[in-house]
């Protein structure tokens, strides 16, 4: 008996997403953060927010990344910055629409790279409670409990958890940090 031939049922693969890659953050983003990640901020404070990244950068004291498209969408942002007892990750912002796409993990992971580089032994990274996507990241990527404060994140105070994570520096201080990171589709 000779079995009839069916083919095989395939969707349609989804469109790829333009690759994406990791640089950093400038004053000159302004702009372009304030409108693709950050449109509830006041636009004088994204400036202020981005001149106070490339001052940390200059003296080794913190960096921004911003993730961008190659037409310029700018659709993440991070920062770091030093402080006496531990390094901190602030200010993560991935717009809504790239979300899932590995931008933010790309983002904190750069970012405690750069902490390695810098010698910090400890990095901190805060998140609202509410914020249950947020905080399942970030216990992923290896962040431990450490506290929670009542801040005022601009709708009056609410309980923010402050996570941290232990790093072993990297063996050679002095190698200049790399700045790029792209996307894993753009990866060859």
């Amino acid at each position: 008996m000779i079995s009839p031939v069916i083919p095989p049922t395939t969707s349609p693969a989804p469109a790829p997403r333009p690759a994406w890659r990791l640089r950093p953050a400038l004053p000159a983003d302004s702009r372009l953060l304030h409108r693709y990640c950050m449109p509830e901020a006041e636009p004088a404070f994204v400036e202020r927010l981005l001149r106070h990244c490339q001052q940390a950068a200059l003296n080794r004291r913190g960096l921004g990344l911003v993730a961008a498209l190659p037409d310029g969408r700018l659709v993440g942002f991070g920062q770091l910055t030093l402080w006496p007892r531990a390094a901190e990750i602030s200010d993560l912002v991935v717009a809504e629409a790239w979300r899932g796409q590995g931008i933010g993990s790309a983002l904190i992971t750069r970012l405690i790279q750069a902490a390695r580089e810098m010698a910090v032994d400890k990095v901190e990274i805060g998140v609202a409670l509410h914020n249950y996507r947020a905080l399942r990241l970030y216990r992923q990527l290896g962040f431990n409990y450490g506290r929670t404060l009542d801040l005022d994140l601009g709708s009056g105070p609410e309980p923010v958890m402050y996570l941290w994570m232990a790093l072993a520096p990297t063996a050679d201080y002095s190698a200049a940090p790399s700045m790029v990171m792209r996307s894993p589709s753009s990866v060859t």
